[in-house]
């Protein structure tokens, strides 16, 4: 009974998103491993800033513990510190809530929201230019007036 459910959601799901091939999945299971891919993530990463607010070791733990919730968690983390991921995982964080919506059977008013990262934004300015005016100096020169000694034989 409860596989019929759910594949009649799967089904219905399907069909209010076939104009989109961008969800046109299962909503029961994700196309995208999250806990692979976040690991795969963190060690490409490396030590290059931004510093991640997520460690490799507990991407790790997440994958061996095989909690998709946690690493699903780990990349909506990283996506808030403001660090680019991978475009396939953008569009499953932002999808299971629409399809566990729908493998609930509530497929009646499915809503797909796709978030994308903030643009990165970079202005370059050109150095300034620098001009000085003044006005045009008065120049005084004081001097003695010359003595004018003029010696003439006399005649």
């Amino acid at each position: 009974m409860r596989n019929a459910i759910l594949g009649a959601a799967s089904a219905a799901l399907a069909l209010s998103l076939s104009s989109s091939a961008l969800f046109a999945q299962d909503a029961a299971a994700p196309t995208v491993d999250f806990c692979d891919e976040l690991v795969r993530f963190i060690e490409a990463h490396g030590d290059a800033e931004p510093v991640l607010p997520l460690a490799v070791e507990d991407a790790r733990d997440f994958q061996t513990a095989n909690d998709v919730t946690a690493c699903r968690d780990g990349f909506v983390r990283i996506r808030d510190a403001g660090i680019t991921v991978p475009a396939a995982v953008v569009t499953q964080i932002e999808v299971p809530a629409e399809g566990q919506a729908a493998a609930a059977g509530e497929a009646d008013g499915a809503n797909i929201v796709v978030q994308q990262p903030a643009p990165a934004v970079t202005v370059e300015q050109a150095a300034p230019q620098v001009t000085v005016q003044q006005p045009q100096p008065q120049v005084t020169v004081n001097q003695p007036q010359p003595e004018i000694i003029v010696n003439q034989p006399a005649p």
